[in-house]
């Protein structure tokens, strides 16, 4: 039952239209700003606006969950945070959700299934490197955009699994978000979500696009997060060998054992995607095949009755409430490049039958295969052609270390912050980061730590607002911050030297308190990121809201706006006691 109409106010900046659906989190309204501009809002429930732990991590998770954008997500434009009323305003995406396409296609071809994952996969990449992880990965959660002439499947509802991370559950830990039947085992021990834990989910998302259950669908809800920890899916007949290694690879109960990131699924999947063109979609099953015990034996068993109190969080099977209108594109629908076949290649979505990426092609250095199942007879070929191929990477990455050291003899470093880039500036091409040696390593460290200690002693923690300059932590591959090598891999001797360079930079412009603090300072509360990462704010004083922040860095960098500005400069406010 709806609780607000057409033309109510929503916020200062915003006008509901139309109603578009209700779901377990509040309703979802088409909603127009000032401009004119469409947009689909998520209204919360009472009892979700009413926490006040919701309502802290709204005010302070605004921008981080405005930095997503990518063609496979579904964007967040905006938080309301006015008297009663919290809303997400995100992307509205005319079309179905993947779990109704699933419905009405009955299975996707294996080849359509795998390219519908690669696409998820990279939209889940520019999730992850956010430090957002989604938690509830699932068909429901994936909105197909039909208004073009190729659908795109887009990621939803990431904001509502962050912001809930410390919001509903934080009343009772032992509840967990996400659905059971596409749970990651360690979510279900309440262990630390990570990005492991949104492919896990892809993976039985794949097993559901290609089979029409998901592995453990004959189970109740309980009797399936048991199963999570204890069984592996069972293989369907006719499914594919490099479908199957890849499946088996997302899901493998041990999350260090999955995937390195979502862009290495991404790219296995698309290759995968490209070797099965030719195979016809599976007959839908009414119960999956039966599961075989994991190649470990696993002693976790949850307590008993400790399922039905996670349960108790509300995450069914149900589709949720997202940003779309259901059914929109009933007309201008695109064209049907296959005509009767069966599967999403027949309904319009991209590549399926080139292999050509809508997004560009892959970017990023040869990525690991999945861990190859033994297949009879070919064995001796195959392990030819994996030393032939690891003698290829080598010597490619010989090549191009070679080829870096020669340019470092003349290379320059810029002092100023190198995020200035622009949406339009292509993605630039990974470098291979050379390893610091342990004195070069630890020589960083103690001067991190030295710049960290001294602003400790100039940190205080009264509400007032700063401007987030940088970012890092070791070992995260940046392409929109370069150094003078291009684009690569951080070590902390190169977040040592980002900091000085940012220092100078301020400086040159009249700021000169810059601080270097650490995530695990603040970040728990404000910030969000990792413990480790090293995070450089300059604090110019005289600063009251996000606007006049935002009017200082624009002074600050008069040839950035919009995104590529925040990229360079994020007004903060620093209102939580530190630990």
């Amino acid at each position: 039952m709806t609780t607000h109409s057409p033309d109510e106010p929503l916020g200062s900046r915003y006008t509901l239209v139309s109603h578009i659906n209700d779901g377990a989190m509040g309703e979802v309204w088409r909603a127009k700003d000032a401009e004119g501009n469409l947009y689909a809002a998520k209204i919360l429930r009472p009892s979700i606006s009413e926490n006040t732990e919701m309502v802290k991590r709204f005010v302070s998770e605004r921008n981080l969950l405005l930095s997503v954008h990518h063609p496979n997500v579904v964007g967040v434009h905006d938080l309301v945070v006015e008297g009663d009323t919290l809303a997400i305003i995100m992307d509205i995406v005319e079309g179905r959700d993947l779990r109704q396409m699933l419905k009405s296609a009955g299975t996707f071809t294996q080849s359509d299934a795998a390219f519908v994952c690669a696409e998820l996969a990279e939209g889940l990449q520019a999730i992850h490197e956010q430090h957002i992880v989604h938690r509830d990965m699932k068909p429901a959660n994936v909105l197909v955009d039909e208004t073009g002439t190729e659908l795109v499947p887009r990621i939803t509802d990431f904001g509502v699994s962050r912001l809930s991370e410390t919001g509903l559950g934080a009343a009772n830990p032992t509840m967990v978000a996400g659905t059971p039947h596409y749970m990651a085992p360690e979510l279900l021990m309440n262990q630390t979500p990570t990005p492991a834990s949104d492919l896990y989910s892809l993976g039985i998302m794949l097993y559901e696009l290609i089979t029409g259950v998901t592995p453990f669908s004959d189970r109740n809800p309980a009797a399936a997060m048991q199963a999570q920890l204890s069984f592996d899916p069972g293989r369907p007949d006719g499914l594919d060998d490099r479908i199957w290694d890849i499946l088996v690879w997302l899901t493998r109960k041990d999350p260090s054992r999955r995937p390195e990131s979502a862009a290495q699924a991404a790219h296995a999947l698309r290759e995968a995607s490209d070797q099965t063109l030719d195979l016809p979609a599976l007959t839908p099953l009414r119960t999956p095949p039966p599961a075989t015990p994991v190649d470990v034996p696993n002693s976790t068993v949850l307590a008993p009755g400790l399922a039905a109190t996670m349960l108790g969080s509300g995450t069914g099977q149900g589709t949720g409430a997202s940003g779309w209108a259901s059914g929109a594109a009933t007309s201008g629908t695109p064209a049907w490049p296959g005509g009767s076949a069966v599967g999403l290649s027949a309904i319009g979505f991209p590549g399926a039958q080139s292999g050509y990426s809508p997004n560009g092609t892959f970017q990023g250095a040869p990525q690991a295969a999945p861990p190859q199942t033994p297949k009879g007879g070919g064995g001796v070929k195959t392990a030819i052609i994996i030393v032939l191929a690891a003698l290829l990477v080598a010597a490619i990455v010989v090549g191009v270390v070679l080829f870096k050291s020669r340019d470092d003899a003349g290379g320059t470093a810029s002092s100023e912050p190198a995020a200035s880039a622009t949406d339009e500036t292509p993605t630039p091409t990974p470098t291979p980061t050379p390893t610091p040696t342990v004195d070069e390593r630890t020589q960083a460290l103690n001067e991190l730590n030295d710049a960290r200690n001294r602003s400790m002693q100039n940190l205080v923690l009264d509400g007032r607002w700063v401007l987030q300059i940088d970012s890092k932590y070791e070992g995260i591959y940046d392409p929109q911050q370069t150094t003078a090598d291009g684009s690569h891999t951080f070590t902390l001797p190169d977040i040592y030297d980002r900091y000085q360079e940012n220092v100078q930079y301020t400086t040159a412009h009249g700021i000169r308190n810059v601080l270097l603090l650490k995530g695990g300072d603040f970040g728990k509360q404000i910030f969000s990121l990792p413990e480790d990462t090293w995070v450089t704010i300059a604090d110019p004083g005289g600063i009251d809201s996000y606007d006049a922040g935002l009017a200082v860095c624009s002074s600050l960098y008069p040839n950035l706006s919009g995104d590529a500005l925040l990229n360079s400069c994020l007004p903060r406010q620093l209102t939580e006691p530190h630990a």
